[in-house]
């Protein structure tokens, strides 16, 4: 690693150090986990500029666990948190109050048991109480690959008929239309990666909060949209709006040559989505091929939301 990587490095961590100071001191969390991090390095030189350039974008993902009285509503911590966020450093928060994490590990739910027992915790209130987690029990593997394969079934093929009639309405024309189905598609497209890899059933079926949370399965489905231009946020934008665009002002449209492009950008990103399910289940029989179809011990409890 160069030096300038190393500066990068310590300076990410500086700021991430003074954001998550911020979050505790703004709404005084019953406990705050780290789930994964990731970077991305942008590089550039021109003859036109006088130094080389270098800038690294982080992203960490947090679980933020809000005390059980704490009157304010998830999506209102998740707002606040947003506004600490910069130019090279993004905080992707998933927030949720005590009462409905210890409801969901007495039950064995499968996500928030990964993150209590692999998550990094990063801080906790001195009078928190420890939350109790039941052991996972041996299951049976193709009884484990047969719910993965229910979460994959039920939400990838809502997303397969979405592009299919999105395919259908572009080539009659109606394109606004279409991009509101390609909009559904690359929505439940992300559910199905999350679902099915992680056991979390998110609140929001925002898609650019949904990117945000697939990062943390997939860097590639994240690179599917980058938004590292004007040009990639413009596209973005239409597959966001376009739908709400038409409803308000009148003689709003979207041209042929957008509606192509968003149809091969989600068709990349059930390709990644692909990638991801077959991943997942080579790591379950890779994990477990020694059991010989009988037991074995895996993340998922009785119970367990899956």
């Amino acid at each position: 690693m160069g030096s300038a990587a190393r500066q990068s490095t310590v300076t990410d961590m500086r700021e991430f150090a003074v954001v998550l100071e911020r979050i505790v001191a703004a709404l005084a969390p019953e406990r705050v986990l780290c789930l994964g991090s990731r970077a991305n390095k942008f590089e550039g030189w021109s003859i036109f500029k006088t130094r080389y350039e270098e800038q690294v974008h982080v992203t960490v993902d947090l679980l933020v666990v809000l005390r059980s009285d704490d009157r304010r509503k998830p999506d209102e911590a998740v707002e606040l948190i947003s506004v600490f966020n910069s130019a090279t450093l993004h905080v992707n928060a998933l927030v949720h109050k005590l009462a409905f994490v210890s409801q969901a590990l007495a039950t064995g739910g499968l996500f928030f048991s990964n993150v209590h027992n692999a998550g990094i915790l990063l801080y906790e209130r001195p009078e928190a109480k420890q939350m109790f987690v039941p052991p996972w029990n041996d299951v049976n593997v193709a009884e484990t690959q047969l719910r993965l394969v229910a979460q994959w079934e039920a939400w990838f093929g809502m997303a397969q008929r979405a592009i299919s009639e999105a395919k259908h309405s572009i080539a009659r024309g109606e394109y606004v239309f279409g991009v509101g189905l390609l909009q559904h598609a690359a929505e439940y497209t992300c559910v199905a990666m999350l679902r099915m890899v992680t056991g979390y059933n998110p609140p929001t079926r925002n898609l650019r909060k949904l990117l945000d949370l697939v990062g943390n399965v997939s860097a590639k489905a994240t690179m599917v949209f980058p938004g590292s231009t004007r040009e990639e946020d413009a596209l973005f934008d239409v597959l966001m709006n376009a739908q709400a665009r038409a409803r308000y002002k009148e003689g709003y449209t979207v041209s042929a040559e957008t509606a192509g492009i968003l149809v091969a950008r989600v068709e990349n990103l059930q390709v990644v989505a692909r990638d991801v399910y077959a991943a997942r289940m080579a790591e379950v029989s890779a994990e477990h091929g020694d059991a010989g179809g009988d037991t074995c011990g895996v993340a998922f409890a009785p119970g367990a939301s899956r």
